[in-house]
């Protein structure tokens, strides 16, 4: 085969096979997160304590860590990892397994404060 060849040119409109090591994207390096890993939840030295999963709101400025069932989060890491991400952003909510956990809140006056969060995803 020869560099024209149909095979050349599929493989761009193919999704690449996953390699068995993949390096972090950006943001999963920024987060600590081993992509290899990624079914597992991780330690995160910011946070302080385990993390399955990650979601943030661009259009609402609302972010959502998804933490191991027993494992709760440093209130400072957990707002300074948000904010990493979009210095807009305004809240960040933590679950435990699946249990809303905590509510961090951002005050008018600039401050942030902690609410025990009330029946789930709001």
């Amino acid at each position: 085969m020869g560099i024209a060849s149909d095979d050349y040119f599929d493989h761009r409109s193919k999704p690449r096979p996953r390699r068995s090591w993949q390096k972090p994207t950006r943001l999963e390096a920024m987060m600590g997160i081993d992509p290899n890993r990624l079914n597992r939840s991780q330690y995160h030295s910011q946070l302080g304590c385990g993390i399955k999963r990650f979601e943030y709101d661009f259009a609402t400025c609302v972010a959502r860590l998804f933490l191991p069932d027993g494992h709760c989060t440093d209130m400072d890491g957990a707002i300074k990892l948000a904010l990493a991400l979009d210095d807009r952003c305004v809240r960040v909510e933590t679950f435990t397994g699946t249990a809303p956990d905590t509510r961090y809140i951002l005050r008018s006056d600039g401050e942030w404060y902690a609410l025990p969060a009330e029946g789930g995803i709001q």
